[in-house]
């Protein structure tokens, strides 16, 4: 699949986003309540593709109205965001000083 052939799959998850977002955000909102909508919506789009490609963030970014790179600093900053697939299982090992102590 080319970047400009979206497949069938593909098309119907953007719908759904679309909607999502519809539903959600009025037209005409000022710039400080578009970014309040921003995570509920990257929650949303990681929900149903399973992690955010580039062509998720600039979809999001055109409905509301933001620029891409914000879009972006909010997904690499939160842990729970994802730019690549993920496998079905999702495993963390925690190093830090407080398991250290507690023999994890």
């Amino acid at each position: 699949m080319t970047t400009t052939t979206i497949s069938t799959e593909s098309a119907r998850l953007f719908n759904q986003l679309d909607a999502f977002i519809s539903e959600r955000i009025e037209p005409g909102l000022n710039l400080t309540e578009r970014r309040r909508h921003l995570l509920p919506v990257l929650y949303q789009a990681q929900r149903l593709f399973g992690f955010l490609p580039e062509e998720v963030q600039e979809f999001v970014a055109e409905r509301l109205d933001l620029h891409l790179s914000e879009i972006y600093g909010v997904v690499s900053f939160y842990s729970y965001f994802s730019l690549k697939p993920q496998g079905k299982f999702r495993i963390s090992v925690c190093t830090g000083t407080a398991c250290h102590i507690k023999g994890a």
